[in-house]
């Protein structure tokens, strides 16, 4: 099915941007996932996904499992863990196709990319990435006052990964606001995605209405993204101290979503409830472990001082709750990871 005229040029945007080999954009990450899973025999390959990658991709690798191939789970970030089962994949004569989020909002933490991509050349594989959370969020050459980055091309910039055997699929409707997706990675898979994919035949392609508005959000993004990139990093900091000086725990990272532990499963419907009533919005959610949690969305709208009574409250709310017995994993302060 043909796309609009302006997909052509709005693709390099995005190519360049997030400095890959090629860029095709889509309905939406279902779609896209659903058309890259579909280019790869389950007779040749093995998917092989992080224990706790987000569900819509493995929706899509489900498709894998037609001709019974098998998707394997690797233990959460572990690098070693993955290792092994490349290596059972190569004892079994196929590839591997590696499944990970680029960043667990749950546990605050991001995986070693540069190392999932050293393994998939290793084993002739392909690493697959969801980087809904980091595409228009960090891009090149942190600093202290930017510690997001410039430029907003998401995670291959920021980890430095140029030409490597990764391909990343990216929602715009997060940090970009436009409701549609991207694919980045290699030229030849990403032409045989656009003109191979299945939901490309079969489903209607992105409208001129969408196309416009991925342009406005490119424009947008060029125009002002690093100021509000620095605006929600400031946000963000101050979150985390607060946080802090009211004794709240949380898990240490930069990303926009934060959140607060609680003691008791009860007590998270009980403590969302009271806030609701004193008119702050959050989510009532679990931890990896099960552990009752807050979840926070910041956003550069969001003033300090906003930031700062809305700790306040939260604190008074949660005080009947709170309990020290939680035990947290530190991480990085950006929640990085490491190549």
């Amino acid at each position: 099915m043909r796309s609009w005229p302006q997909a052509a040029a709005l693709g390099r945007a995005l190519t360049q941007l997030c400095g890959a080999e090629a860029a095709v954009i889509g309905r939406s990450t279902l779609h896209l996932f659903w058309d890259l899973f579909g280019l790869f025999d389950p007779r040749d390959w093995s998917v092989i996904v992080d224990e706790h990658s987000y569900p819509v991709a493995r929706w899509a690798a489900s498709r894998m499992l037609d001709a019974d191939a098998r998707l394997r789970e690797f233990i959460h970030l572990d690098v070693d863990d993955l290792a092994q089962h490349c290596r059972q994949s190569k004892r079994k004569r196929v590839r591997p196709l590696i499944l990970t989020d680029s960043f667990c909002c749950v546990c605050g933490n991001a995986p070693s990319l540069g190392a999932y991509c050293d393994l998939a050349r290793q084993y002739d594989g392909l690493v697959i990435m969801d980087d809904t959370q980091r595409l228009g969020l960090v891009g090149t050459g942190t600093t202290p006052t930017m510690p997001f980055g410039w430029g907003g091309g998401g995670s291959l910039p920021f980890h430095k990964l140029v030409r490597e055997p990764i391909v990343a699929i990216s929602s715009l409707a997060k940090a970009l606001g436009s409701p549609t997706a991207v694919a980045v990675g290699p030229a030849d898979i990403i032409a045989r995605l656009q003109r191979d994919g299945d939901s490309r035949v079969h489903c209607s392609q992105p409208s001129a209405a969408d196309m416009g508005s991925v342009a406005h959000a490119l424009l947008l993004n060029k125009r002002c993204g690093d100021r509000k990139r620095a605006m929600l990093a400031r946000g963000v900091e101050v979150f985390r101290t607060e946080t802090e000086r009211y004794g709240l725990q949380i898990v240490t990272s930069l990303h926009p979503t934060q959140s607060v532990y609680l003691r008791e499963n009860q007590s998270t419907i009980e403590c969302h409830r009271r806030l609701k009533e004193r008119g702050i919005a959050c989510l009532a959610g679990k931890g990896h472990r099960g552990e009752p949690r807050l979840v926070f969305l910041l956003t550069c709208r969001h003033l300090p001082q906003e930031i700062r009574q809305t700790i306040h409250v939260v604190a008074d709310v949660t005080s009947a709750f709170r309990s020290d017995a939680v035990s947290m994993r530190r991480f990085s302060p950006a929640g990085t990871g490491s190549r």
